[in-house]
């Protein structure tokens, strides 16, 4: 073997070395920068999350509101008295329809 062999061979394993050395310190830092940014691009989503989640629970209070004035006027009397005339035919009896039944006690 030649010396400039040996100098060639002793030159690539200081090369592999320095390439080496240099990969692992760029991993190093970026690993550390995903570490540092990761919780802050986490605590950005959340914020967006916590956003559209509000957006919905205000629109399904808004929802609640419109079915409660639905229910109420679905319940109201005046309403079903007219559905009962109109629709079903229905009337107030007459005085002599009337029959009063009283529970007796034993």
């Amino acid at each position: 073997m030649s010396r400039n062999s040996f100098i060639y061979r002793a030159k690539q394993k200081r090369d592999f070395r320095e390439i080496a050395a240099y990969m692992f310190s760029v991993l190093i830092l970026v690993s550390g920068m995903l570490f540092y940014i990761w919780p802050h691009v986490r605590i950005i989503r959340m914020g967006y999350e916590f956003e559209r989640l509000e957006n919905m629970h205000q629109a399904m209070i808004q929802t609640n509101k419109v079915l409660r004035l639905e229910v109420a006027s679905l319940k109201s009397l005046e309403r079903i008295e007219r559905i009962a005339r109109e629709r079903l035919g229905l009337t107030f009896p007459d005085d002599d329809q009337i029959v009063i039944l009283i529970k007796e006690n034993k």
